[in-house]
């Protein structure tokens, strides 16, 4: 199953074999279902079950296309896992904001409050804090 086999990515794996599979199948897919992909990994990476590091979880944050089509984060299939996966995202994102998000570069900006929002609106319910949006109003 696929929850097999991304257990079996993480937990056998480091940051170097994410990057290779990532080298192998952004060629083959199209960029809102290579979303789908690193979207499960980051949620996987901040997980605290396995053994990545915060630089580890910003290189799998670095894979997310966020381009000018409408909704890069609508997926066919709903996102699984873990609720307390989508927790862990959402904290380890609101903790380290200057990490994932510059005020000087409005794209970053844009890509992580739509990551953030990604997670506040999935499977798990995180009360919204303002504070966590990198948009400056």
């Amino acid at each position: 199953t696929r929850a097999t086999l991304i257990h079996r990515i993480m937990y056998s794996g480091g940051i170097e074999d994410l990057v290779e599979i990532q080298s192998n199948i952004k060629e083959y897919m199209k960029d809102y279902n290579l979303n789908y992909v690193y979207i499960i990994w980051f949620m996987y990476v901040c997980s605290g079950d396995y053994k990545f590091s915060l630089e580890s979880a910003k290189t799998v944050y670095d894979f997310i296309v966020f381009d000018d089509y409408p909704k890069p984060f609508e997926f066919k299939e709903a996102m699984s896992g873990p609720s307390e996966y989508f927790k862990k995202s959402v904290i380890l994102l609101d903790e380290n904001k200057a990490l994932f998000c510059s005020e000087d570069d409005r794209k970053s900006m844009e890509k992580y409050d739509a990551v953030l929002e990604y997670y506040l609106g999935s499977r798990w319910s995180h009360k919204k804090r303002k504070s966590s949006c990198c948009t400056i109003s």
